[in-house]
């Protein structure tokens, strides 16, 4: 596996958690994918914040699917690596432009900012 660890990818989350995409490069030069949630209101009760991680997806369609187990888009988009920006666009404007509601039509363009469209 990578000598220098997971990558982040992208986050999408609000205050309180949120979901983060990492990929990690395998010994064969091939990449593997891992979705992380993080869910943080706990420690407003002085509780610890909780991360459930999601088993390696050997695929960028695989990774997709495992974001859209989260409902991904129904966070906004915080950060998206400069190389994932286009895959990234691409699965977001596939799902929300499909979709007619208001709530939609902001995500799209949140995530349109945050990919560099």
């Amino acid at each position: 596996m990578s000598e220098d660890g997971p990558e982040l990818i992208l986050i999408a989350g609000v205050e309180g958690g949120g979901i983060s995409l990492y990929r990690e490069r395998r010994s064969d030069g091939t990449w593997r994918f891992n979705v992380r949630y993080t869910d943080q209101t706990a420690m407003f009760l002085g509780e610890p914040a909780s991360e459930t991680k999601s088993s390696w997806a050997e695929s960028w369609d695989d990774a997709i699917k495992d974001l859209d187990a989260r409902k991904w888009l129904s966070l906004p988009g915080v950060f998206v690596h400069p190389e994932f920006r286009q895959a990234v666009w691409e699965a977001v404007s596939t799902r929300l432009e499909r979709r007619t509601d208001a709530h939609a039509a902001r995500a799209l363009g949140r995530w349109r900012s945050r990919c560099g469209m």
